[in-house]
């Protein structure tokens, strides 16, 4: 195999039932926010999460939005969530006026760290935010120990965890609130698109409230609205598609693992790269396959190597950069000056790998095959 084939980093991949039930929810006229498709696929993704109540929302980050306000969250409050994440973790605590505060990140998991939870907690703390970083599950047994201790609810960012499990428990369902992403890179797609779960029907009630531009949900409409509401509804053309997609996620779940047991077979003894882990008692869905690079045992940077695998072919992308620094928090005088080493040397020296659910164990050989020649053990 050589470079003439690109290998992007992800794609998405439609091989079930998506076309005709598009094609019926198109016929059949409801292609907006009402229709039986939407109502299905709530129903069937939250009792896939072991949850009673699912609502849909237009983003993983409106889903955490939501969330947040259903649990009280507003301009006074923090949140604890980690320094190792996606934007939209931090930009949901923003969007609600509260103050984000920020723990490191685990050596192994990458993901939020329970012993430094507590000496973040004040008595302004509200929620604990964990993400289930690149589809491993966040330690929750302590996180959820943590929070009930101090009163806190814990809202789960399972953006890139569909599927994953935690003591037999899967991702999402475990605190107060789970939040999930339908973005085309994630295991199952919606184009765009999200949804929340959760077993508490007043959190559930609050949060369609907010998504509906804050029409009362017990009377008719009179067009008067006391709070401040959004339009963060599901189309039921998303839902047609994320009801074919959920009907395979248990083998697209698969599909990924496999693919992320071949790269670990094939790296595991790379000088100077480390592959990811899976702890004990947890089953990861594997969402991007990461990886870090120690230069000075591998042979070059990290930037260095994502420039000679575009060369062969190969796309990658860099991880997560720190939130505590980031310039929007900057900007607000919100920024943290406070060292936090495994969220700055994971965006120093890590990278994903192609992760795509369709990705061929041939592409997986090459790409593995050019990432060791490149480095010092060539």
């Amino acid at each position: 195999m050589g470079n003439s084939e690109f290998i992007p980093v992800c794609e998405p991949l439609l091989d079930g039932n998506e076309e005709k039930y598009v094609v019926q929810a198109l016929r059949n006229g409801w292609i907006s926010s009402s229709g039986a498709f939407v109502s299905e696929f709530e129903e069937r993704f939250a009792a896939y999460c072991g949850r009673r109540f699912g609502l849909t929302t237009t983003s993983g980050t409106t889903s955490l939005h939501l969330a947040l306000l259903a649990a009280g969250v507003t301009s006074g409050h923090e949140v604890i969530l980690p320094d190792f994440t996606m934007v939209s973790t931090l930009f949901a605590v923003l969007y609600c006026g509260a103050r984000p505060v920020f723990v490191d990140v685990d050596e192994d998991t990458w993901n939020l760290n329970p012993a430094d939870i507590e000496k973040k907690i004040t008595r302004r703390t509200k929620v604990i935010l964990p993400a289930h970083i690149f589809g491993h599950p966040a330690e929750m047994t302590s996180i959820l120990d943590v929070a009930k201790q101090h009163g806190l609810a814990v809202v789960e960012d399972a953006a890139q965890a569909h599927g994953a499990l935690y003591e037999g428990q899967k991702c999402g369902g475990m605190g107060e609130i789970g939040c999930f992403s339908f973005f085309a890179n994630k295991l199952i797609t919606t184009g765009e698109g999200g949804m929340l779960v959760t077993d508490d029907e007043e959190l559930y009630d609050r949060a369609r409230y907010y998504r509906n531009l804050c029409f009362d949900l017990n009377a008719p409409r009179d067009y008067q609205h006391r709070d401040l509401g959004y339009n963060f509804r599901f189309t039921n053309l998303q839902a047609a598609v994320g009801l074919g997609q959920l009907e395979s996620i248990d083998r697209y779940l698969g599909m990924r693992r496999a693919t992320a047991h071949r790269y670990n077979e094939a790296l595991r003894d790379v000088p100077g790269v480390r592959v990811p882990i899976e702890q004990p008692g947890c089953k990861s869905a594997y969402w991007m396959y990461a990886i870090t690079i120690a230069p000075a045992v591998f042979g070059m940077t990290r930037d260095t190597l994502m420039a000679e695998l575009k060369e062969k072919g190969i796309d990658s992308r860099m991880l997560f950069k720190p939130m505590h620094s980031q310039p929007v928090l900057q900007a607000r005088g919100l920024a943290d000056p406070k060292p936090y080493p495994v969220t700055e040397r994971l965006a120093e020296t890590g990278l994903y790998l192609p992760t795509s659910t369709s990705l061929r164990a041939e592409q997986v050989a090459y790409i593995c095959e050019m990432v060791g020649s490149l480095g010092k053990g060539r």
